[in-house]
């Protein structure tokens, strides 16, 4: 028996596209992840000494078919730097809310009256109430040379909202945590998704 539709949902581009093949849509939420790739640019000021710096970076450039992602960040300016780059790889199905990650890679941080560098290892939490870019809330923590003397602990909030479908802000407190290095930045960021 045919529905009686209205001609705006008849001539709906979804409705079409689901007439013609339905979508599988476990095979997606397997392989259309539900983050995207994003290149930022945007403000930091880390605490204690109130050094303000520009910072950018690149998120989630995803390496093929594969559930393995890279960023890189840095910043310019100031009396605290930081860059660095890392590998991290999902271990659950990339379309859905919730992932979780190991990270591997390598981080450089200064201070004026400290420094540290070297392999930086962690784990991160991904939260996507909203898929395809919209909004995700990210907890990650590192440590820089663990289980040495320059050790530092670092820990990261991040959340990003879309303001249209290619631009989002997004906002990143950072705890840095050694003997030697305690640091807390806070960056206000514009993301572009590609």
């Amino acid at each position: 028996m045919p529905i009686d539709l209205p001609p705006q949902i008849r001539t709906s581009p979804t409705l079409q596209k689901w007439l013609q093949q339905a979508p599988d849509v476990r095979r997606e939420i397997a392989n259309d992840p539900s983050f995207r790739t994003r290149f930022r640019v945007g403000y930091g000021l880390s605490n204690p000494g109130a050094s303000s710096a520009v910072v950018f970076g690149m998120e989630d450039l995803r390496l093929g078919q594969t559930p393995i992602v890279l960023s890189a960040h840095g910043n310019s300016g100031g009396t605290v730097s930081s860059w660095g780059a890392e590998a991290q790889a999902y271990l659950l199905p990339l379309g859905g809310y919730v992932n979780v990650a190991p990270v591997v890679g390598w981080r450089s941080l200064s201070t004026s009256s400290a420094q540290s560098q070297g392999v930086n290892l962690g784990a991160k939490l991904l939260l996507v109430p909203s898929r395809g870019g919209g909004t995700d809330i990210s907890l990650q923590q590192t440590w820089v040379n663990p289980g040495n003397e320059q050790e530092v602990g670092i820990g990261k909030v991040s959340v990003g909202y879309a303001i249209t479908p290619k631009l989002r802000l997004a906002t990143d407190i950072e705890r840095w945590q050694g003997r030697s290095i305690f640091e807390t930045r806070a960056s206000v960021l514009l993301e572009w998704i590609p």
